[in-house]
């Protein structure tokens, strides 16, 4: 899953009168008025930064690196490579893995985010002795309220970077901001999957021998549906593909890129995702702990993850220190209604 800030109205780094805005934490457009000049004749007065709007500054960038090519600073050489090359990673970006089991349930800040509960009555109908209707009721209707918690995520940018560095870092520390984000509301939705499945004897699996069977998954899909919750599907480390590269699911291979055309490969390493073994849907992300597998229903028929709408976004100029602070958060509440419909493999030694 792609992770990015979600704002209203993006970022709004303030200085003066102007406004630098970033629209997308995966690749911010951005506007860079002054005082940070763009290439061209700023590059005679020793000053240059890159400004990229999309398309339209193709130009200017091609005038810019005329600009650069004709001159013998070494110092305007540098300053360009500064501001049109990013930090190699060292860092994979961070993949979200439990939103999957989750269906989204915003809800405003003053609104009430109660839930009703199913409390089946147990029996439809009993014969009277009488021939009389005899009614049951249900009971008094139950409400669960989720508990919100705040995650939030912030970063300095010294004045000094900005100048220099430019885009490429202020790309990456927005990047970095979403993927702390990411991180922390897999935390809390992890925290309630686990707890759902603990209370359904059975659903929680374990499979030993290092690695993931063909028949530890039959036996989980099998059990599934016997509870008329069927799997549909599995989030996974993508390490544990090649646990699978010997299966067959009739008279084809367990796993749909390695014979369907292109565009299964394109589910797999672009999307993430694929249709698999057992009609499942399987979705991936190294930031699962490889000897962890959870399976799951229509994630309509499990429960919500409820939000306050946008991420709210506070910013403030440190003249002191000469740098730009921006701090981001939200509040997000996950809650499993129907843990009948959870499952988790473990895999052990």
């Amino acid at each position: 899953m792609e992770n990015k800030i979600r704002l209203v109205d993006a970022f709004k780094f303030n200085r003066g009168a102007e406004n630098l805005m970033v629209a997308s934490a995966q690749m911010p457009q951005v506007w860079l008025p002054a005082p940070y000049p763009r290439f061209g004749n700023a590059i005679g007065r020793g000053t240059t930064h890159l400004e990229l709007k999309g398309s339209a500054e193709l130009q200017a960038l091609v005038d810019a690196m005329k600009e650069v090519g004709a001159s013998s600073d070494p110092a305007v050489h540098q300053a360009f490579g500064a501001a049109v090359r990013e930090p190699i990673r060292t860092l994979a970006r961070y993949q979200e893995w439990a939103q999957y089991f989750f269906a989204p349930d915003p809800r405003g800040v003053t609104e009430d985010n109660a839930i009703p509960l199913d409390l089946p009555i147990g029996s439809a109908f009993v014969s009277s002795p009488d021939g009389r209707v005899q009614y049951f009721r249900p009971g008094v209707q139950q409400w669960t309220r989720p508990l919100f918690a705040e995650i939030s995520g912030a970063f300095e940018m010294p004045w000094k970077m900005m100048e220099i560095a430019s885009w490429a870092m202020l790309s990456r520390r927005l990047e970095e901001v979403a993927d702390s984000m990411a991180r922390q509301r897999d935390t809390l939705a992890q925290t309630v999957l686990d707890a759902a499945i603990a209370t359904v004897s059975g659903h929680a699996v374990t499979i030993s021998g290092g690695a993931l069977t063909k028949t530890g998954l039959d036996t989980v899909i099998k059990s599934a549906v016997q509870t008329g919750f069927p799997i549909t599907q599995v989030v996974m480390n993508p390490a544990r593909i090649m646990d699978m590269t010997a299966w067959t699911f009739g008279t084809t291979s367990a796993i749909p890129w390695q014979f369907a055309p292109e565009s299964a490969r394109e589910q797999m390493f672009q999307k993430l995702y694929a249709e698999g073994y057992g009609g499942l849907r399987y979705m991936f992300s190294h930031n699962l702990n490889v000897n962890s597998i959870y399976l799951s229903g229509d994630p309509q028929l499990t429960g919500y993850h409820q939000d306050h709408g946008q991420a709210r976004s506070y910013s403030y100029v440190d003249g002191d220190n000469r740098s730009d602070k921006h701090s981001v958060w939200e509040d997000d509440a996950y809650v499993a209604i129907n843990a009948v419909n959870l499952w988790s493999v473990t895999i052990s030694a």
